[in-house]
């Protein structure tokens, strides 16, 4: 696979790698979350560029148990399980900007991508 094509995987799914996670009020052990499946979706598009696997398969091994308790917005999934998933994505996160930092070094500058 070519830089410039790793580089357009990443930066067209690197901007969905975030959970968005509020407290659940009864129950600090509990969150909810909301976007887990628009995410699940991203990681696997990510899943093209072989540097990414390992982080890619940690963070769905840690995925959080998702509850059928939620509202038609967001589900209820455990703390401790969600902090861990985040904790894989966030370093998922630095991985895909230090490969398009890489590729925009490497690459002619008509084909630098910026990537927020």
């Amino acid at each position: 696979m070519r830089l410039s094509e790793i580089r357009k995987i990443v930066a067209e799914n690197k901007a969905f790698l975030s959970v968005e996670a509020e407290r659940y009020p009864r129950d600090t052990s509990f969150t909810f979350v909301s976007n887990i499946p628009e995410l699940l979706g991203h990681l696997d598009k990510l899943s093209k560029v072989p540097n990414l696997t390992g982080y890619i398969d940690a963070a769905l091994s840690s995925a959080p148990t998702i509850s059928s308790i939620g509202t038609p917005t967001s589900v209820i999934v455990s703390t401790d399980e969600f902090t861990q998933f985040h904790s894989h994505i966030i370093n998922l996160s630095r991985k895909c900007d230090t490969i398009i930092e890489l590729a925009n070094a490497v690459l002619p500058p008509t084909e630098k991508i910026c990537c927020a």
